[in-house]
């Protein structure tokens, strides 16, 4: 899983350029020593402009911005090719050996769309229809030209129905995510065109939260994506990253990314408003607090040991500096805590979210954990915590109780960073002695500590040269992702 970040802002996001020693006007001049012609130039998407440049000293590699442009320098004669990748703005900062300076100022435009389809006495505008399911919309605006007589069918009717109304043409949606054409049709001169329709997927936002808490991040499901998302506004209190996928061709091969979520932080205090936008023209606003998290108001903390909660947490929480292990049944009752940042945490005796004498039947909504410098994870620690998807182990990890994910129902990956497999540990104790209760004990694996992966998704990420190590120690039966034991190695975990 790949993530692009961006740190969003009212205004266009630039590439952020390295300075130079002798530094131009925005284009260069010769007695500069490096000059550039024209200095500002606007093209559209797709659309490639060559610029003369005049320098006495060799160049080095052009610095752009990759989303908007790509641009290629030459060296007989001297000239930077420039293509239009997306609409923006853009410099293409240009410097050589000798320490002289150019900027070029690229504008991109929206390439001008053919939107028609057809020759002579017909023609239709052949963009993709987008439909709602059971929404009806007129479409005989479609139809640009033509003999004022028209049949309107659609090749699908799974996908889209077709109602007349006197010289109106109407379509209606049926099955979402569905793809198929319909067919316009010139009575008169029997001419065909065939347009795109799709019926979209409700863009949504799964599972996002009410806050975030300050450097605190969360990450959010996005629903119904089609094609890609972009950003349309924010106002500045978050950072979001879009989380990609790989998208891979029969055969396994890498083909390109695609967006399946966007990771939000916490960046300062207030009311945060990220507004995406579909590929199918759907926008989408996302509205948390950010909020300013004090974990000593929130956390009972005795001898660096997290002993239990004052009052009840919110859906974002960051442990104490001062807390270096968290005690069995500490989140007890806390059913609204859903990211759990673990901080300077070694230690999870066990049991997070249950009595320290029972077996099941806690509430756990947690999606999200960090545990950065976790060295042991107890017995049942985040046992039937339903939405948890990934879990990372830091290279500090030694042991891993029994149980301590069953029950983990959609985790997907489970990515370990030590070269040392982890040994296991056995229930915790319920009984004490001398007003303490005894560690639980070593064990010399620890097969099981996740619950069979009966649905063959979940993916294990392991230094891949201790790959034997890995096997003895968690089995096999956890980590079945495409049908099998499959291991990948952790540079391959994103």
């Amino acid at each position: 899983m790949k993530t692009t970040t961006f740190l969003f802002a009212a205004a266009l996001a630039g590439t952020a350029l390295i300075g130079c020693s002798k530094k131009d006007d925005g284009g260069g001049s010769p007695e500069q020593g490096l000059s550039a012609v024209p200095k500002e130039v606007t093209l559209k998407v797709s659309e490639t402009k060559t610029i003369t440049v005049s320098g006495s000293s060799k160049l080095n590699k052009p610095i752009y911005d990759a989303t908007k442009i790509s641009a290629n320098l030459s060296s007989k004669p001297i000239e930077v090719t420039i293509v239009g990748l997306n609409e923006g703005k853009t410099d293409v900062q240009l410097t050589d050996q000798a320490g002289h300076s150019a900027t070029i100022k690229v504008t991109v435009e929206k390439k001008a769309a053919n939107n028609q389809s057809g020759t002579g006495d017909f023609q239709v505008n052949n963009t993709t229809l987008f439909l709602q399911k059971g929404v009806e919309v007129e479409i005989t605006g479609r139809i640009t030209k033509g003999s004022g007589s028209y049949k309107v069918s659609s090749k699908s009717s799974a996908v889209a129905t077709i109602r007349q109304q006197g010289n109106k043409w109407y379509a209606t949606g049926v099955g979402e995510g569905q793809t198929d054409k319909l067919i316009f049709e010139d009575v008169t001169t029997q001419k065909t065109i065939e347009v795109p329709v799709y019926v979209v997927i409700p863009f949504e936002a799964v599972d996002l939260p009410a806050s975030v808490a300050v450097k605190s991040s969360y990450n959010v499901k996005l629903n119904g994506i089609y094609n890609t998302v972009t950003l349309v506004s924010n106002n500045g209190n978050a950072e979001a990253t879009f989380i990609e996928e790989d998208v891979k061709n029969q055969v396994g091969q890498n083909i390109g990314k695609k967006i399946i979520g966007i990771n939000l932080k916490g960046v300062s205090a207030g009311a945060a408003e990220v507004v995406l936008k579909n590929g199918d023209e759907q926008t989408l606003k996302l509205t948390f607090n950010v909020v300013n998290f004090v974990a000593e108001d929130y956390f009972t903390v005795k001898d660096g040991v997290v002993i239990g909660v004052k009052k009840t947490l919110p859906e974002t929480v960051v442990l104490p500096d001062s807390a270096t292990k968290v005690a069995a049944g500490a989140f007890v009752g806390q059913t609204a805590v859903k990211v759990i940042d673990f901080n300077n945490v070694t230690e999870i005796e066990g049991k997070l979210f249950l009595q320290r004498g029972a077996v099941s039947g806690g509430v756990v909504n947690v999606t999200t954990i960090s545990i950065p410098k976790i060295k042991k994870i107890g017995d049942s620690a985040f046992r039937d915590a339903k939405k948890l998807q990934k879990v990372v182990f830091p290279a500090s990890l030694t042991h891993l109780g029994t149980r301590a994910f069953w029950g983990c129902t959609e985790l997907s990956q489970v990515a370990f960073r030590g070269t040392t497999a982890p040994k296991g540990l056995s229930a915790i104790s319920t009984t004490l002695v001398n007003g303490a209760y005894d560690p639980a004990e070593e064990k010399a694996t620890a097969t099981d500590v996740f619950s069979t992966d009966s649905g063959n998704r979940v993916q294990l990420y392991i230094p891949i040269a201790q790959e034997n190590a890995y096997k003895k120690a968690l089995g096999e039966s956890a980590f079945r992702a495409g049908g099998s034991f499959k291991p990948k190695d952790i540079s391959e975990f994103k």
